[in-house]
């Protein structure tokens, strides 16, 4: 989540050999250029695997973690610049990480994980903007 690629902005075979699925979920805010970049070459080089962007509109960095849920007072004392509200965006960013961990563990897929993620599919955005 949020992947920081600038140690692997040399690593070119390293996204050939790497053959398992690979997904990365990012923040709206939080990405550059050069990280996206990276991040492409991973996808475009998946002879072997699946690999997936996708980006939670509207959200920052804090949405990646469990901020807002253990420090609810945190978000309301500091300025908390996210379109999203936190807690939906991580409430989203777990569903799609248990369906990818359900379906490359070969576990069935849970139908509230799926209502979730189509019920608010105007947050997620596939693929590097």
């Amino acid at each position: 989540m949020d992947a920081w690629m600038w140690p692997l902005k040399d690593e070119l075979e390293l996204t050939r050999n790497i053959q398992q699925p690979v997904l990365f979920i990012n923040s709206e805010t939080f990405q550059t250029a050069a990280n996206l970049e990276r991040m492409k070459r991973f996808v475009a080089n998946a002879d072997y695997a699946e690999r997936s962007v996708l980006t939670l509109k509207g959200s920052i960095h804090d949405n990646q973690n469990d901020v807002p849920y253990l420090l609810p007072w945190y978000i309301r004392r500091f300025t908390y610049h996210s379109v999203i509200n936190p807690l939906l965006a991580i409430q989203l960013n777990n569903c799609i990480s248990l369906r990818y961990l359900r379906r490359y563990l070969g576990h069935p897929l849970d139908d509230e994980h799926s209502k979730l993620s189509e019920h608010y599919a105007q947050w997620i955005y596939q693929g590097i903007p």
